[in-house]
């Protein structure tokens, strides 16, 4: 249990060597008006995780995302 998604995604990064693969566009935003991210990463083993935050956190996890991405990364819109 992480008490972010900031901390999920960094733990995941660096506990099991994951890497961003897709993130969702900056300032994308849900139809009620709500920030919104998604941040996709694979592991070395194949392995996917997904990551989503709402409102601020969702701000503070596509910048944390954005300062760790070393891969080409593919934006998604929804």
């Amino acid at each position: 249990m992480y008490d972010s998604s900031v901390e999920a995604m960094r733990k995941i990064v660096e506990d099991i060597g994951a890497e961003i693969v897709n993130m969702s566009p900056r300032g994308y935003k849900m139809a009620n008006g709500m920030d919104y991210c998604s941040v996709g990463l694979r592991s070395r083993d194949g392995g996917y995780y997904s990551i989503e935050a709402f409102g601020y956190e969702a701000i503070k996890l596509r910048e944390q995302a954005s300062t760790i991405n070393l891969t080409p990364t593919i934006l998604i819109s929804k």
